[in-house]
């Protein structure tokens, strides 16, 4: 029976991962997909995770994105308490931009704990994202991603991060656990069946849901202007 939390949000990632721990080992999947900015979630889950014969892969932002401190007055930053901690910290310190990606620390830890890391574009994000911030109006894959968030914000994480993986060729086609957050952290868990970008709406090999492990009961879903992730 899947796990629902009452709010979206990094307050629900060791649960997460503890449900997530729990599935691994009742359905013996060996390919685990951790969606990170900075590489904490993943090393939380290769910690957790040791003693299981199962490979770990985080998907990771690709090169030149940044969070924009002085626009996160809405969005994720301003409605959910643990990420409104984040943004507090980085004004207490005087930033105005963030930028984002895997610190050297975490490089090293990931290493040492055998997690492949995974950077490149984000499957439904950089392009369509490029569209609306500077050619105006939508794109089709912005679409898909705003469905895939009806469902909870890690959700597209998941989908994402599985493409990002598979497409890599660190995870093959086929059963995987994959987690999912809201900005930070881990609040979303499902079993799924990856496939390339290529092959995601292929009727025989396509991505599929499988099994949800644990999600917000009403995830977050944020405007299309992302302002956060934009200079003004």
């Amino acid at each position: 029976m899947a796990l629902y939390f009452k709010n979206p949000g990094p307050e629900n990632t060791e649960k997460t991962i503890e449900e997530a721990r729990r599935k691994v080992k009742e359905l013996g999947i060996k390919y685990i997909v951790v969606p990170s900015i900075t590489g904490d979630s993943a090393i939380k889950v290769a910690e957790k995770f040791k003693g299981l014969n199962v490979n770990i892969v985080c998907a990771t932002v690709p090169q030149g994105m940044f969070w924009n401190v002085e626009s996160m007055n809405k969005g994720p930053y301003a409605e959910i308490s643990n990420l409104k901690k984040i943004r507090d910290e980085y004004r207490r310190k005087g930033l105005k931009k963030v930028m984002m990606g895997i610190t050297k620390k975490n490089k090293i830890k990931l290493n040492k704990l055998g997690v492949k890391v995974v950077k490149g574009s984000v499957p439904l994000f950089g392009v369509s994202f490029s569209i609306r911030t500077n050619l105006g109006g939508l794109a089709e894959l912005d679409l898909i991603s705003k469905t895939l968030e009806l469902f909870s914000t890690g959700t597209q994480s998941c989908v994402e991060s599985t493409m990002m993986a598979t497409d890599a060729g660190e995870v093959p086609e086929g059963e995987v656990i994959a987690f999912g957050g809201t900005e930070r952290g881990l609040d979303t868990c499902w079993v799924l069946r990856a496939s390339t970008s290529l092959n995601l709406f292929n009727q025989k090999n396509g991505f599929r849901f499988l099994e949800l492990i644990a999600k917000p009961r009403v995830s977050f879903t944020s405007d299309m202007s992302s302002d956060y992730l934009k200079e003004k």
